[in-house]
C-alpha cells in the first residue's frame, strides 16, 4: 500500500530548486555566522538539510532553534519528521506530542504521529490519530485515505474499504484511493471489483506503475495471462528498468506454458538485479518445467544463497530433487523448509511423497497424517497415504482414504484410479471396473485406466471386455508393451498361436526386459516344438529374473522332451523353491520320476498337484498309473474313476490300465 503523505507533506513546505540548495544553505550558514541567534536562518537551514537528506545537520539547526526559542512549534514539528526519516520513531513521536502538547489543533502533527505510528506497527495508535485530524476536519479526504491505510495494516479490509471511499467521495481524483481500495478488492478476491478501482486509478494517472502491476496480478490470478502480460509489458515500457515488471511478466509467461519467453524475462531481471532472489527462483521453476533439472537446481542454489532463511526455495529445491530421483535430497530440503517454518504443510506432504518414493511407507504415513492433522480436507494428503497404504499391502486402508479424497473431490480422477487398482488386487472385481469407468468417463483417454480394466476384465474371465479394453490402449499408444503382453496371453488362451505370438515378441520389442513376455513366448515356442528358440527365450527370462519360476518351469518341459528327466527334475526343483504353490510343476516333476521309475516320488508329487487342484485329470492319470505299476489296483481305480467322472475317455484309459497290469 502507497503511503503519500510525505509527499503531501513536501509539497506544502516550499524548498528551492535542487541546483540552488547548496547555494542557499551557504547563504543562511553566512548570515547565522554573522548572527548565531538568527533563529529563522536555522529553521530554513534546516528545512534545506532536510531535503538533502542531512537529516543529523537538520536535527541540530532545529534543535539550536529550540533552544532559542523553547515554544517554536515548528521546529518541534520539523525535527521530528527529521527523526523519522533517520529512523528515530521514538524522538520523532516525541516531538510530534511537543507540537500537539503546544497546538492541540496542528493538523500535520496528527499525520506525522499517525503515519510514524502506522510504520512502526503501532496501527490503533495511528487510528486515533487519524480519527483526530477527522474530528477536525470531516470534509478531509487524505485523514480517511491515511486511516484507511493503518486498517488495511491491520487486516481490517471492511474498515479501510470504508474509508478509502469517503475520501474518494470527497476527492473523485484521489489516484491512490482507488489504487489502495482496488488492491483490498484484489486481496479479498473481489477481482471485477479491483479491476474497476484499478482502472480508474490508471484512467487518472496513465503512468502509475503500481496500478498497472496490481492489475496484472489481478488478471493472472482471473486466468486471463494475456491481459496480464499486456499490463506488466506496460510498466515496462513506462519504465525499462523495473526488475519487477519482467520477474511478474515471466511468472505468467511460465503459467501459459511459454517457459522460454519467462526465462528471458527471469534473465533480464537478474541482470537488472543480479541479487534478486525471487527471479532466480521463478527462472528454476522455469527450468523445471523444461526437464532441465541441473539447470533449475543451478538457479534455486543461488536463489538460497542470497536468502537462507526462505523456507520456500528449499522446499522448491526439494522438489526438484524429487523430479530427479534423489529422494534423500529431496528429503533434507524439505526437513530444511520445516525447521524455517513447521506449519510448512506442502513440505509435510512432498517429503511425504518422497518417502513414499523411497519405498519408506511408514514415514510417508506419518506425514501425510501430519498434513491431514493441519488440514482435513487437504485432498492430496489423503490420496498419497492411500497410495502408501496400496504400498504396504493395506488395501482396506488405502481404500478408505480414496474414499476421503473422492468425497472431498469427486473428480479426482488419480483417486478413483488407484482404488480401482485396490480393488482389483483384493479381487474385487466388480468394484475396480466401476471406478475405471467413472475415470474413463472423465478422461476417455486414459491409457493406463483402459490396460488395468483389461486386466480386472481378464481376471474375471471376460476376454472379450478384456481384449476390447487392451485393443483401446494399443490404440492410444501403439507403444504400450504390456498391452500387447496382455492380448497375446488372450490370443494364447483362444488357441491363436500365431497372433498370440506377433504379440509377444511386439511386446519384447518394445520392453527387452519384459520376463514374462520371454516366458510366454518360449512356452509358445515349447508347443511348436521350436524348442532352439524356446530355450534362447527362456535363458533370456532367467538372466533378467533369477527368480522367475516360470522361466525354471520351460526349461523342464523343454528337457523333459528332450528325455533329459533328471535334468528336468531340477528344473522342476528350483520352480518349486521359487513357487511353492505351482501345481503343474509338482505334476512334472512327477510324470519325470514315473520315467525315472521313481515311483514312490512320483505318488508323492502327484498327489500333491491333485492337492493343489482337485480337477487335475492329468495327474489323477498319472497316479492311477503309477499305482498300477506298484501294484496298488484299488487306490489306482479310485483315480480312473475320478479321472472318467472328470469326463476322461474311459474305454481308452481301461485299455492302457489293462495294458500295464498285462505286462507286470
Amino acid at each position: 500500500m502507497m503511503n503519500i503523505f510525505k509527499s503531501i507533506l513536501s509539497k506544502q513546505n516550499s524548498v528551492p530548486e535542487e541546483k540552488n540548495v547548496d547555494k542557499a544553505i551557504s547563504e543562511y550558514s553566512k548570515a547565522i555566522k554573522h548572527n548565531p541567534n538568527f533563529a529563522d536562518g536555522y529553521f530554513k537551514r534546516g528545512q534545506l538539510y532536510s531535503y538533502k537528506g542531512n537529516y543529523a545537520q537538520a536535527i541540530r539547526d532545529f534543535s539550536r532553534i529550540i533552544e532559542l526559542i523553547p515554544e517554536y512549534i515548528d521546529a518541534y514539528h520539523n525535527r521530528g519528521m527529521a527523526y523519522v526519516n533517520k529512523g528515530d520513531f521514538d524522538l520523532g513521536i516525541a516531538d510530534f506530542n511537543k507540537v500537539i502538547e503546544l497546538d492541540p489543533k496542528y493538523t500535520e502533527a496528527y499525520y506525522c504521529r499517525g503515519n510514524t505510528y502506522s510504520d512502526a506497527g503501532k496501527c490503533d495508535l495511528a487510528i486515533s490519530d487519524y480519527s483526530k485530524i477527522i474530528e477536525f476536519n470531516q470534509n478531509d479526504p487524505i485523514g480517511y485515505f491515511s486511516r484507511g491505510q493503518a486498517y488495511y495494516l491491520k487486516g481490517e479490509y471492511d474498515l479501510a474499504i470504508a474509508d478509502y471511499s469517503k475520501a474518494i467521495e470527497l476527492d473523485p481524483k484521489l489516484v491512490y484511493a482507488y489504487h489502495n481500495r482496488g488492491h483490498i478488492c484484489y486481496i479479498k478476491g473481489e477481482y471485477d471489483l479491483a479491476i474497476t478501482d484499478l482502472n480508474k486509478a490508471i484512467g487518472l494517472d496513465p503512468g502509475y506503475i503500481n496500478a498497472y502491476n496490481i492489475r496484472g496480478n489481478v488478471y493472472n490470478d482471473k486466468g486471463e495471462y494475456d491481459l496480464a502480460i499486456t499490463d506488466f509489458s506496460k510498466v515496462i515500457e513506462i519504465d525499462p528498468r523495473y526488475a519487477d515488471a519482467y520477474n511478474l511478466r515471466g511468472t505468467v509467461y511460465d503459467i501459459k506454458g511459454e517457459h522460454d519467453l519467462a526465462i528471458a524475462d527471469f534473465n533480464k531481471a537478474i541482470e537488472l538485479n543480479p541479487k534478486y532472489a525471487e527471479a532466480y527462483y521463478n527462472r528454476s521453476v522455469a527450468y523445471g518445467y523444461k526437464d532441465k533439472f541441473d539447470l533449475a537446481i543451478a538457479n534455486i542454489n543461488k536463489a538460497i544463497e542470497l536468502d537462507l532463511k526462505s523456507a520456500k526455495f528449499f522446499y522448491h529445491r526439494g522438489g526438484v530433487y524429487g523430479m530427479k530421483g534423489e529422494f534423500d535430497l529431496a528429503i533434507t530440503d524439505f526437513n530444511k523448509a520445516i525447521e524455517l517454518n513447521p506449519k510448512y504443510v506442502d513440505a509435510y506432504h512432498n517429503r511425504g511423497v518422497a518417502y513414499n518414493d523411497k519405498g519408506e511407507f511408514d514415514l510417508a504415513i506419518t506425514d501425510f497424517n501430519k498434513v491431514i492433522e493441519f488440514n482435513p480436507k487437504y485432498v492430496e494428503a489423503y490420496y498419497n497415504r492411500g497410495n502408501a497404504y496400496n504400498n504396504k499391502v493395506e488395501f482396506d486402508l488405502a481404500i478408505g482414504d480414496f474414499n476421503k479424497a473422492i468425497n472431498l473431490d469427486p473428480k479426482n480422477i488419480d483417486a478413483y484410479f488407484h482404488r480401482g487398482t485396490a480393488f482389483g488386487t483384493k479381487g474385487e472385481y466388480e468394484m475396480a471396473i466401476a471406478d475405471f469407468k467413472r475415470v474413463i468417463d472423465f478422461d476417455p483417454e486414459h491409457v493406463d485406466t483402459y490396460f488395468y480394466r483389461g486386466q480386472a476384465y481378464a481376471c474375471k474371465g471376460n476376454n472379450d471386455l478384456a481384449f476390447a479394453d487392451f485393443n483401446k490402449v494399443i490404440e492410444l499408444n501403439p507403444k504400450y508393451a504390456e498391452a500387447y503382453y496382455n492380448r497375446g496371453i488372450i490370443y494364447d488362451d483362444r488357441s491363436e498361436y500365431d497372433l498370440a505370438l506377433v504379440d509377444y515378441n511386439k511386446a519384447i520389442k518394445l520392453d527387452s526386459n519384459n520376463v514374462r513376455a520371454y516366458c510366454n513366448r518360449g512356452r509358445l515356442y515349447i508347443a511348436m516344438g521350436e524348442y532352439g528358440r524356446a530355450i534362447a527365450d527362456t535363458k533370456k527370462a532367467i538372466k533378467l529374473d533369477p527368480k522367475c519360476g516360470h522361466a525354471y518351469h520351460n526349461m523342464g518341459i523343454i528337457k523333459f522332451a528332450y528325455g533329459s528327466y533328471r535334468l528336468a527334475i531340477d528344473d522342476f526343483n528350483k520352480t518349486i523353491e521359487i513357487d511353492p504353490m505351482n501345481f503343474g510343476a509338482y505334476y512334472l516333476r512327477g510324470v519325470s520320476y514315473i520315467e525315472q521309475r521313481n515311483y514312490d516320488l512320483a505318488i508323492v508329487d502327484l498327489t500333491k498337484a491333485i492337492d493343489f487342484n482337485h480337477e487335475y485329470v492329468d495327474a489323477y492319470i498319472n497316479r492311477a498309473i503309477t499305482y498300477t505299476l506298484l501294484n496298488m489296483d484299488t487306490e489306482a481305480e479310485q483315480d480312473m474313476d475320478r479321472a472318467i467322472e472328470l469326463g476322461y475317455d474311459s474305454s481308452s484309459l481301461y485299455e492302457e490300465i489293462e495294458n500295464l497290469k498285462s505286462h507286470r
